[in-house]
């Protein structure tokens, strides 16, 4: 297998961004940003020591009552990434300033079915600098927000202001958003990626891991992992670096190498997923990236 390396230098980087509620808005004049009514905000109040926590949030029968799932969102929404009403569906920038309840057998299309009890549980809800992600314990996931660059998996490069839904094909057990792509684990612990692969002349490529850098629109195999019959357990997608960790505990990165991002002393692009030496008698459990660096957990803690 050739390896492939380039040098660049990196651009800045991008805030962060969200999650919301839902409440009627009002509109300024003077700010194209939607805001709920001071005056609709609900009182806040401070329970005494030791009762923070309400029963009814814990008890199975209220939680049973009100649906399956408890997931609350707050935060600023553009292109839908909150979903909850008024930014759901919504390509406009919303902000909803405290937490709200997410309908999720609704905003998802399970309420359709008739039979709650048979939904499949909300596991995971991923919230990247642009899009939103969630996972359920069945293996879907679904995904939306920006997506200039195909970065969200639905073969085109149009915004997604609904949760929409990755390939059947694929049963997904966690996910990583960045700014311009994305990285999803699928339950036999294979990777795939898609989106933006970078550029040799604007900030560094290869952190799709694929061998080139070429951009995907859909969630496409890591082919060389197979060949190398490495397994993963966790990813995590930077601004313009991948970062992974297999179920033996090694940790490999690819992508761009300026700033100190491969870990490798080095600062050529990787376009495969190569290990971090310096790591090596290491067992690490859990990754995650920034947009310019990595930090890894190890079995020790």
């Amino acid at each position: 297998m050739i390896r492939t390396a380039m040098k660049r230098t990196f651009p800045s980087s991008f805030s962060s961004f969200v999650a919301a509620a839902s409440i009627p808005p009002i509109t300024t004049a003077s700010s194209s940003i939607t805001t709920v009514a001071a005056a609709a905000r609900p009182q806040k109040t401070i329970p005494p020591a030791g009762r923070r926590r309400s029963p009814t949030m814990t008890s199975p029968t209220a939680i049973q009552t009100r649906g399956i799932h408890d997931l609350y969102t707050w935060g600023t929404s553009k292109n839908g990434i909150i979903p909850v009403p008024p930014a759901y569906d919504n390509s406009a920038k919303t902000t909803l300033d405290f937490p709200r309840r997410v309908d999720v057998e609704d905003v998802f299309g399970f309420a359709e079915d008739g039979n709650l009890l048979k939904t499949p549980r909300l596991d995971k809800f991923i919230c990247g600098p642009g899009a939103s992600a969630a996972i359920f314990d069945d293996g879907r996931c679904y995904t939306w927000g920006a997506n200039d660059y195909g970065q969200l998996g639905h073969d085109h490069k149009k915004p997604v202001l609904t949760p929409t839904p990755l390939p059947s094909s694929l049963a997904i057990t966690s996910a990583s958003l960045g700014l311009t792509s994305s990285a999803f684990v699928t339950t036999d612990k294979t990777l795939y990626t898609c989106g933006h692969n970078g550029s040799a002349l604007q900030g560094g490529t290869g952190w799709l891991a694929t061998g080139s850098n070429t951009p995907l629109a859909t969630p496409t195999l890591v082919t060389s992992l197979v060949e190398d019959e490495c397994l993963v357990a966790e990813a995590a997608m930077g601004e313009c670096h991948l970062t992974v960790v297999t179920t033996e505990g090694e940790v490999l990165t690819a992508g761009a190498g300026s700033y100190g991002r491969l870990g490798n002393l080095e600062s050529t692009d990787q376009l495969y997923l190569e290990p971090v030496e310096m790591l090596a008698g290491e067992v690490v459990v859990s990754v995650a990236s920034g947009a310019n660096f990595s930090l890894a957990l190890t079995e020790e803690g």
